[in-house]
């Protein structure tokens, strides 16, 4: 260590050249105490879950000779530079490794993982049962435990619409199914909310009429 402390002060000094300044730099690295480190490499940008996780020992300064995971999952994985797994659902775990090297000393690090959740798909429509040609307003009621709604993909008699709040006319009379889709801001897509026959269309009464008596005076 005194060796690099004196390396260090010869380049602030005298500023030699950068060819020393990288020898610095490696002989440093060589100095540096005996830490845990690791990388977490994820199967997915938008950490949605079901999410597989790498987790990579990338420790330094000495020589490791074993190592002990906890990948916050009530779930430990001993003696492994690599360990593979999956995170089902939405939350915030703390990963730990605590590395052993050679000499007897351990070294312990913990690092975050963030698994964004899957938003809930729902809504609601005003009128449900009409006569045609009915107009219905779509009111959207989707959910997501952190972030908001970003966009909105709705299938409406065969009609697709990105508006949160869309409304839509219905001309024949049947039964129509309905369809939305939603996306968070982390990225994660919802399962489609479908609901069969959710809005009834009948067709208007046809009016007639007849007169008793239909002749005519005379």
């Amino acid at each position: 260590m005194l060796y690099c402390v004196r390396l260090f002060n010869s380049v602030k000094n005298n500023r030699i050249s950068i060819l020393l300044w990288v020898l610095f730099i490696l002989i440093s690295n060589l100095c540096k105490s005996q830490t845990a480190n690791f990388q977490i490499i994820t199967s997915s940008t938008t950490n949605c879950p079901p999410l597989t996780v790498t987790l990579v020992d990338s420790s330094y300064g000495g020589q490791p000779i074993s190592w002990d995971w906890n990948a916050g999952l009530n779930s430990n994985f001993k003696d492994t530079l690599l360990v593979k797994t999956q995170y089902n659902t939405s939350g915030t775990y703390p990963i730990t490794l605590v590395v052993t090297f050679k000499d007897g000393q351990k070294s312990t690090v913990t690092k975050n993982l963030e698994v964004n959740p899957i938003p809930v798909a729902g809504f609601t429509a005003t009128p449900r049962i009409g006569c045609t040609p009915l107009l219905v307003q779509f009111t959207d009621a989707s959910t997501t435990s952190t972030g908001y709604i970003k966009s909105w993909v709705w299938k409406l008699d065969n009609q697709i619409s990105t508006d949160q709040n869309p409304t839509q006319i219905f001309s024949g009379s049947n039964g129509y199914e309905i369809s939305l889709f939603v996306t968070n801001n982390w990225g994660c897509k919802s399962v489609i909310a479908d609901t069969a026959n959710y809005i009834k269309v009948n067709q208007q009464p046809v009016l007639s009429f007849t007169a008793i008596p239909n002749s005519t005076c005379k």
